[in-house]
């Protein structure tokens, strides 16, 4: 099965896995009341949350838990299940955000994992559907507060 998928087909249907998860536990589980921000504000959480921060989570929570997992135990289980757990607990901002980001966390690292065993750019996948799927969360919560 990992080695039928293509590239785009992982990217995907891991994006829309990760938004379908997000409209089903943000907005209708769990629906919170979304603040307004100011324009610098907006910029700032565009630059952080869409660009720096899949970047950087990537490379600490998929990267070098799942990768070095790997090459240390020669499985990729061990550093699967513990990025997952470091992603939920990195996003502790409410229990129903956490099981999302656990969730969302899960997609993340198995889009690395799949990635790295298929000899992809792993990094540069996981960061493309994180960033997507921050994008449109994003663009969503800005349209609501308009």
């Amino acid at each position: 099965m990992i080695q039928r998928i293509r590239k785009f087909e992982l990217i995907g249907y891991a994006y829309l896995l990760v938004v379908t998860l997000s409209i089903v536990f943000g907005y209708i589980l769990f629906p919170s009341k979304q603040s307004s921000v100011q324009d610098a504000e907006v910029n700032f959480a565009f630059v952080v949350g869409v660009l720096a921060g899949p970047i950087v989570e990537t490379y600490l929570v998929q990267h070098l838990l799942i990768s070095y997992s790997h090459q240390w135990l020669k499985r990729y289980w061990p550093g699967l299940v513990l990025s997952i757990l470091v992603f939920s607990v990195l996003h502790h901002y409410s229990v129903p955000y956490m099981v999302k980001t656990l969730l969302s966390g899960t997609v993340y690292g198995l889009v690395y994992m799949v990635s790295h065993i298929r000899n992809w750019p792993a990094i540069w996948h996981t960061c493309l559907v994180h960033m997507l799927h921050n994008l449109t969360a994003f663009v969503v919560n800005y349209l609501l507060n308009q």
